[in-house]
């Protein structure tokens, strides 16, 4: 029930009192709150517990051993331990930062790829317009290329027809 060190030991003190019992007995005085039958009682208990009598408060047959609680000794067991434990986490703590530092490095490297190949696509997206309209502009220049063949080729056809009409109209003349 009670997981705490400390709490331990204090119930562990109180059960060693608790098997030293000690009876003061002190003549003439009775208790007027106590039963008839509690002097019968109280004589059965202590027949079986081991106990000192004692006369009076201030001559005791034989001393208590009472384990004292250390509080000093446990607070500097839970203080090592604690530095133990800080010790183990600033450890960690660097080896994190570490870790956090070469991630760092890793990501603003990656970081330097993207915007190189972002600054080398915009180029290339540029260079593909540029290339568009080239290819546009000689598509639009060849259609006006073929269609001034075309015409060129009619026109010496349309230009021998007049003149075969302009011939026969002279030789009817």
């Amino acid at each position: 029930m009670f997981r705490d060190l400390i709490t331990q030991e204090v119930l562990e003190i109180i059960k060693q009192d608790w098997k030293h019992l000690v009876l003061v007995e002190i003549e003439g005085l009775k208790d007027p709150s106590a039963s008839e039958g509690y002097a019968r009682w109280r004589d059965l208990a202590t027949s079986a517990m081991p106990c000192v009598r004692v006369k009076s408060p201030q001559t005791i047959e034989e001393p208590i051993k009472r384990k004292r609680v250390n509080n000093e000794e446990e607070l500097r067991r839970q203080v090592e331990k604690l530095r133990i434990e800080l010790s183990k986490s600033r450890k960690d703590k660097a080896i994190l930062e570490e870790m956090m530092l070469k991630e760092d490095k890793k990501r603003t490297f990656l970081d330097e790829q993207i915007q190189s190949r972002d600054v080398r696509i915009t180029k290339l997206e540029l260079k593909l317009g540029e290339e568009k309209i080239a290819k546009e502009r000689g598509e639009k220049e060849l259609r006006g290329m073929s269609l001034d063949w075309m015409q060129s080729y009619s026109e010496p056809k349309a230009m021998k027809i007049d003149f075969n009409d302009c011939q026969v109209s002279a030789e009817y003349y």
